[in-house]
């Protein structure tokens, strides 16, 4: 819609809040869109696993990853990668808040969590799904919310 209203009049708006036909708002935008993606290409290395047991299952195709669930189940399992991945995949775009402050909008994919419930089988005592990841971080959820039809155990964001 900037385009096809007038690239040059509406990007000068935007970025000077000046109604001319004035290059400088195409220069601006051009160096701010820069300076975005030099950010975002900096921060990504840091959002990345970075450890050494993560760079091992990484090159070897994820051959050794296993996801343990157990607990107040009737079944506990231990799931190689291969098994999650042939498992019913659901994709979704949610905006997701993280407790660490940031948030964003995402394109999730991964098996629906009442999938894994139906195959471990909670006991009616179970009240609590409880997330650990291979960094140490952990999020609880009770565990009647983790069959809604809407959440999913993240494999891919984006299709990355």
């Amino acid at each position: 819609m900037v385009y096809i209203t007038g690239l040059v009049v509406n990007l000068n708006h935007i970025t000077t809040g000046v109604n001319r036909a004035w290059w400088l708002g195409l220069v601006l935008y051009i160096v701010w869109m820069a300076v975005v993606a030099a950010g975002w290409a900096a921060a990504s290395p840091l959002t990345r696993p970075t450890s050494e047991e993560y760079a091992t299952l990484h090159d070897n195709g994820f051959r050794d990853y296993t996801l343990r669930i157990d607990g107040l189940v009737e079944n506990p399992v231990t799931l190689s990668y291969d098994h999650v991945k042939a498992m019913p995949k659901k994709e979704q775009i949610t905006q997701h808040y993280c407790i660490q402050g940031w948030s964003g909008v995402a394109k999730w994919s991964g098996v629906p969590m009442r999938e894994i419930l139906a195959l471990v089988k909670p006991m009616p005592e179970a009240r609590w799904v409880i997330f650990w990841s291979g960094k140490g971080h952990g999020a609880a959820r009770r565990a009647g919310s983790k069959c809604r039809p809407s959440f999913v155990t993240e494999r891919t964001v984006n299709a990355a």
